[in-house]
């Protein structure tokens, strides 16, 4: 984890989403009042749903697999039985042809629900004195609001249509969340009200035209049949045991043909001319609606085999899962992701949910579950109680699975760590945005990721390593993780990205940019990370160089000012400057620039993480607990000995010269001696303190603490010199990292792997060097002792100097930028023992005025000489105070690292840095 913008290269060195009426097929049923012989005959008109629900589909058509669809999303087929069909060449090709359609996504696309709820039901009641859309079923809902439920927990928008007078239904559906509207000419058939809607919402991508009837129709089939349109249907229809069966979803290409219906005339000549995909379903409640008052008892809805069924039985075309997540950018300027999450066999005494307190890499907790804005569930169309348990964790009511969550997620944090969208972007990770199934987190888990439908994300990609399912590679659809920590290290960009390729070593690295950087440089941005990434794959595997992942992800987000990274098993996600990319306006054979060397350092720190911490790890972090802190003294080599790579691989990897490393190198020692901090923290209780101090800094930081980034990289260059030093230059820090990683990180993900103790670190040090190593940690690792590096460097022929500007006068401060407020008062200096403290702002010194933007405290400092004594006038909160300083010379450290002059005994050992002989 690169955690935030630093002044200086080295990270860490500063802080850092029914209408009434006969069985029969919804394109062509009718309301009309002369009843039952009108019906009878419509019905044998019907293409797709016969009298007695028994016909078979006709036309043209084409299949979906519910059980396994084409974004491999969990469907009702997947539950046992059921008509299985595998998808034909004809509907692969569905995402590029659906992209020419205005408004209709590429998988998973929402339409608009329309409820036909218009007719008066004569076969229920002939006398007309029970409405049968108000007739309550077993579970208490209304048949008209039961259908209603299921169609809004598949859609966002629902238009209901009813007849003139019909009050009190309409305000039954308007209370459910539906938009209802009233149709004049209701009682002159179906196709009035049909046409009615579809006027109303004739700016939609396509309507899904469901009956206020069948309330038995499950929420997963009315999605499946939303998302066929989005993957190039112009007709979707559910397909039950070889009979057809409703709702009926509808493309944009035929508004027309659907406002020109009239009086009772069907769909039926729009079914039979035009392509129909059958979408298969496990789901009775496509062929169930209320005829008589005997169909509101619970109907029989498990499939039924029948004498030729067995003839439609194929497997699955692809797997699913029985915890599925789907996830859509609902709202870009709300900034809301909406989240569905179905688990299918729920807990018998009430499932338990929780979003995770952290996220891997970051060591604070930042309690993500406040982001969700609202939450529900529900199981079988009803509604299921959630008791909230603490700030994390949910618990159902038990209830007869599958059960799903809904919920949002505020997403406005521009990091690397959580969620982020609007209109330019989407970002998310896992921690972030999916609930987790407590007691089920090794099972696998399928997350379904949707287009948005706002025009702002119409051409929007997905970049993620999650591995695909029923997705194609960058495109939306169906992912899965083999369980759910997989699903959490997987970041996802959504938006129009630039993206580029290279391999490296045979496996594929892609580069993903966000944001608006003009004229950037790809090819080189390609060829330098190509280099570095090569160069640590020969490092960790030197024979043969085989990579720990299939595919890499370097995902990016360049914004005006910004800095970090955080690593993942098989990815990273950055933030950068667009100023530190490279561009191919810059003259050819330039030299590396320093925000974008700074930019690769960061790239090589995260891509090092693929080994070091993500197959690597403190036994504290195997498996992590993502609700509480997870504590361990090994930060400084999880973090620290990666700070020392990342720059070192720079060298290596021959994009740097080993003078510019040495700048490197002597910035991360300067900023590690700048603070008093660390003679009074190791970095063993760094990073055992990571959690309530590093991420949590203040004013006083500088004073208090110490990095176990930057300390960290200095004690991997001490080990790599003592240990190079000690065997007469056989044995090196790569040797103990190569052990690592052979012993407990090449097979940790293959469940062979476990996590490595302090005790363990310690010991493999003794077996590399030969001799016992424990003085060295005691000092400088559980010690606070400054690490003698002019000593240890002084073999390989490196000189250190410190050249501190003594006769600078300085009152040893760090102001705040924006104005003369001080940021950090220094322990010792000439401002701390005058008394000034952090948060003042500075008025005058000796009587004249200090000014910042910018500052002038160097200039009227500069007119005095060390030991001079000044007056300081500064506002404490809103009290201006007085105080006197006696100036100390320049306390900040001024170190540089050069080769010693040639001809001196002092270059016998090859340096950790030195080119390859």
């Amino acid at each position: 984890m690169q955690p935030g913008r630093q002044s200086a290269h080295h990270r860490g060195a500063s802080a850092g989403r029914h209408p009434d009426g006969a069985r029969h097929h919804l394109a062509g049923r009718g309301h009309h009042p002369q009843g039952r012989r009108r019906r009878a005959a419509e019905l044998r008109r019907l293409p797709g749903r016969a009298h007695g629900r028994h016909a078979a589909s006709r036309g043209p058509h084409r299949r979906l697999d519910c059980g396994a669809d084409r974004h491999g999303r969990a469907g009702p087929a997947a539950a046992g039985a059921g008509l299985r069909q595998r998808h034909l060449q004809a509907d692969r090709q569905a995402p590029a042809q659906a992209a020419l359609r205005p408004g209709l996504g590429i998988g998973g696309v929402e339409i608009v629900g329309i409820l036909l709820a218009a007719g008066r039901g004569r076969r229920f009641d002939p006398g007309g004195a029970r409405d049968k859309l108000l007739q309550a079923l077993p579970n208490g809902d209304a048949v008209a609001v039961a259908s209603a439920k299921n169609l809004l927990a598949a859609l966002p928008r629902v238009l209901a249509v009813v007849r003139p007078g019909a009050d009190r239904l309409a305000a039954q559906l308007a209370a459910l969340g539906c938009e209802v509207t009233v149709c004049a000419d209701a009682d002159s058939g179906m196709a009035a009200s049909l046409a009615h809607a579809v006027a109303r919402a004739r700016a939609a991508p396509g309507w899904l035209l469901a009956l206020a009837d069948m309330p038995y129709v499950r929420p997963d089939t009315l999605r499946a049949l939303a998302r066929a349109l989005g993957d190039g249907a112009d007709i979707a229809a559910p397909l039950h045991l070889g009979r057809r069966g409703n709702p009926v979803a509808f493309g944009r290409r035929h508004l027309a043909r659907l406002l020109a219906l009239r009086g009772d005339q069907g769909a039926r000549a729009i079914l039979k001319d035009h392509p129909v995909t059958d979408v298969a379903v496990d789901d009775a409640g496509v062929t169930q609606d209320i005829d008589t008052p005997a169909d509101l008892a619970w109907p029989d809805l498990a499939p039924q085999a029948s004498h030729n069924s067995t003839n439609h039985m194929k497997k699955p075309s692809k797997k699913t899962a029985d915890i599925a997540y789907a996830i859509r950018a609902k709202d870009l300027a709300g900034h809301l992701f909406e989240v569905t999450l179905t688990v299918r066999d729920p807990a018998a005494d009430g499932q338990v949910f929780a979003l995770p307190a952290w996220i891997p890499g970051s060591y604070m907790i930042r309690e993500f579950a406040r982001n969700i804005v609202r939450i529900r569930a529900e199981a079988d169309g009803g509604a299921v109680a959630l008791t909230k348990l603490d700030k994390d964790s949910w618990r159902a009511a038990p209830c007869a699975g599958p059960l799903t969550l809904h919920y949002e997620v505020y997403a406005w944090d521009l990091s690397v760590r959580t969620a982020h969208l609007d209109q330019t972007h989407a970002f998310f990770n896992g921690t972030s945005v999916f609930l987790r199934v407590l007691g089920r987190e090794d099972e696998a888990h399928q997350v379904d990721i949707e287009r948005s439908l706002e025009v702002a994300a119409k051409t929007w990609r997905v970049a993620t390593t999650l591995p695909e399912l029923g997705a194609k590679r960058y495109g939306f659809g169906s992912y899965l993780a083999q369980n759910y920590d997989e699903l959490i290290d997987h970041p996802v960009e959504l938006g129009d990205f630039a993206l580029a390729t290279f391999k490296a070593h045979g496996v594929p690295h892609d580069i993903v940019i966000s944001g608006q950087v003009p004229n950037l440089d790809l090819a080189r941005l390609c060829a330098d990370l190509k280099a570095i990434c090569e160069t640590q794959i020969a490092f960790f595997e030197p024979k043969s160089r085989r990579a720990p992942m299939r595919r890499y992800l370097f995902l990016t987000l360049a914004v005006g000012e910004g800095y970090g990274g955080l690593e993942h098993r098989s990815s990273t996600a950055l933030i950068c400057a667009r100023a530190d990319l490279p561009s191919t306006a810059s003259p050819k054979g330039q030299a590396i620039g320093d925000g974008y060397l700074k930019y690769l350092g960061l790239c090589s720190h995260e891509y090092f993480h693929t080994w070091n911490v993500k197959r690597i790890k403190p036994a504290a972090f195997a498996p992590y607990d993502l609700q509480t802190e997870n504590y361990t003294p090994l930060l400084w080599l999880f973090e620290g000995v990666t700070s020392y790579y990342d720059d070192l691989m720079l060298v290596r990897a021959g994009l740097i010269d080993e003078p510019a490393y040495f700048k490197l190198m002597a910035k991360t020692v300067g900023s590690v001696l700048r603070g008093s901090g660390r003679g009074k923290q190791s970095v063993a209780d760094s990073s055992f303190d990571a959690w309530g101090k590093y991420y949590r800094q203040d004013e006083n930081a500088p004073n208090a603490i110490v990095s176990y980034y930057t300390k960290g990289a200095l004690i991997a260059l001490a080990l790599d010199l003592s240990l190079r030093a000690k065997t007469g230059g056989k044995k090196s820090l790569d040797d103990v990292m190569q052990a690592l990683w052979q012993r407990y990180g090449r097979d940790f993900y293959q469940g062979a792997g476990r996590g490595v103790t302090p005790a363990e670190v310690e010991a493999l040090f003794d077996e590399i060097s030969g001799v016992k190593m424990k003085p060295f940690f005691q000092r400088y690792i559980r010690g606070t002792e400054d690490l003698p590096l002019a000593k240890l460097l002084a073999p390989f022929g490196v000189k250190y100097a410190d050249q501190r500007k003594g006769g600078k006068p300085s009152l040893d401060v760090g102001l705040g930028g924006a104005d003369t407020r001080l940021a950090q008062v220094h322990e010792g200096g000439a401002a701390h023992l005058a008394g000034l403290s952090a948060g003042d702002a500075l008025v005058a010194l000796d009587g004249l005025r200090v000014s910042a933007n910018p500052s002038n405290l160097e200039t009227l400092l500069g007119r005095y000489p060390v030991g001079a004594a000044v007056a300081i006038h500064a506002f404490r909160r809103d009290e201006l105070m007085s105080f006197t300083a006696i100036l100390q010379g320049e306390r900040v450290p001024n170190i540089s690292l050069s080769l010693a002059a040639p001809g001196k005994k002092t270059a016998a050992l090859a340096r950790p840095s030195a080119p390859a002989r």
